[in-house]
């Protein structure tokens, strides 16, 4: 029911070519009928931008965790460079100075593999759950403390043969770098 009101409230604003304010906690509601994005955190605009561009570029780690599912890796960036679950990433174009850092990974993000190559961070299935067409695998990282997250097709989990207690080996696609905020 909501989805379809959601298609209503926005074919409806297409239509009547109005501008209108929609406030929501619902980052998908948000992400769906929005044409720009305010994201507030106490008060402040943290970002403002297309659904597209808060998305794809978060201007800060709360507006990354606010839009949806991510992982989060400590990481050093050395030489404009940092190397997040294996994968080598250039930190340059973020103006990330070199030091510690924090790498935000979306569970769609990362890729499985089942062979080690020459590169992929080690990793132990912990849970499989199936929620429609997309299987979340809940995965223990090793040398991190807190669990990892990957977003699959149900047809690509059971071409991996996704089972608890499987090893597999990690690569990220595509991260979000943000310098570490010493407390």
């Amino acid at each position: 029911m909501r989805k379809e009101l959601r298609r209503w409230l926005r074919r409806l604003h297409d239509r009547m070519g109005l501008t209108s304010l929609f406030v929501t906690h619902n980052q998908e509601e948000a992400l769906e009928l929005a044409d720009r994005i305010v994201v507030m955190n106490r008060g402040r605009i943290e970002q403002v931008g297309t659904p597209g561009e808060v998305y794809e570029r978060p201007a800060s780690p709360f507006v990354c965790e606010f839009l949806g599912d991510v992982n989060r890796f400590d990481c050093v960036v050395a030489g404009g460079r940092a190397s997040v679950l294996d994968s080598d990433f250039a930190a340059a174009t973020t103006g990330l100075a070199d030091g510690p850092a924090a790498a935000y990974v979306r569970q769609h993000d990362i890729e499985i593999v089942t062979q080690r190559t020459t590169i992929g961070l080690p990793a132990i299935v912990r849970h499989v759950a199936y929620a429609g067409p997309l299987v979340v695998v809940d995965l223990g990282v090793q040398g991190i403390d807190r669990p990892g997250e990957v977003m699959l097709a149900r047809h690509e989990a059971a071409g991996l043969g996704m089972q608890r207690g499987l090893t597999v080996f990690l690569r990220a696609r595509r991260v979000q770098l943000f310098p570490t905020v010493a407390h």
